[in-house]
């Protein structure tokens, strides 16, 4: 073969090499440089999708949950507190009634008091003796020993030693309104302190009992 020819036949093997390489070459730069950056973004938008469908399925389960705990954290401190405010309310309901029934009790007992001494300024011995009971009793409960005291003195060295049998006939409440007295004086007889007024009610009592009203005069 001519060396000419041989020639022209490399040269031209050559050319159809390099346009396919060329070829070739575009081809994968094309698809490196627009081709994979497109399938890429499709990539990266699929993953975001599914990124934030899970983190907006993640959030709202976040939400629901920490809406549930909060609503339960605040049921259960509502209801603590208006617990709490009812605890207290009733004490200072229980508070003011106890204070209201001692200043109701002890206004009472000034009442009896006043009228014991009108009894025994009329010599009605029962009648203030009765009437002394009372006031005693009641400035008792309401805290107002003081002036209890007096009413007990009263009762024990004024009216008792002048009762006799027919006192508990002509004034039915007297037995009860001296058992009553003697009950709270043992129910305050701390130390002792009441001992010697229950001792002498309850003797001078008895003995009153037993004494006939031709005695007594």
């Amino acid at each position: 073969m001519d060396p000419l020819q041989i020639l022209e036949k490399v040269n031209s093997f050559y050319s159809s090499a390099f346009s396919q390489l060329l070829t070739v070459t575009v081809i994968i730069f094309g698809f490196s440089g627009v081709i994979l950056p497109i399938i890429w973004q499709i990539i990266q938008y699929r993953s975001f999708r599914t990124e934030r469908k899970t983190l907006k399925s993640k959030i709202t389960t976040d939400i629901s949950t920490t809406t549930t705990n909060l609503k339960s954290e605040i049921s259960d401190q509502f209801q603590k507190e208006k617990e709490q405010l009812g605890a207290y309310l009733k004490t200072e309901v229980e508070t003011m009634n106890k204070i209201l029934a001692e200043k109701i009790s002890a206004a009472k007992a000034g009442t009896f008091y006043l009228q014991g001494g009108k009894n025994l300024d009329k010599k009605d011995y029962a009648a203030a003796a009765c009437d002394f009971s009372s006031a005693a009793n009641s400035f008792l409960i309401g805290q107002d020993e003081r002036n209890g005291l007096k009413a007990l003195e009263a009762l024990v060295k004024v009216c008792i030693p002048e009762l006799d049998s027919s006192s508990f006939e002509n004034q039915p409440d007297l037995d009860a309104e001296i058992e009553q007295l003697l009950e709270i004086l043992a129910s305050r007889n701390d130390y002792g302190r009441f001992t010697d007024t229950i001792k002498s009610i309850t003797i001078g009592r008895t003995k009153a009992k037993k004494r006939s009203p031709e005695t007594a005069k």
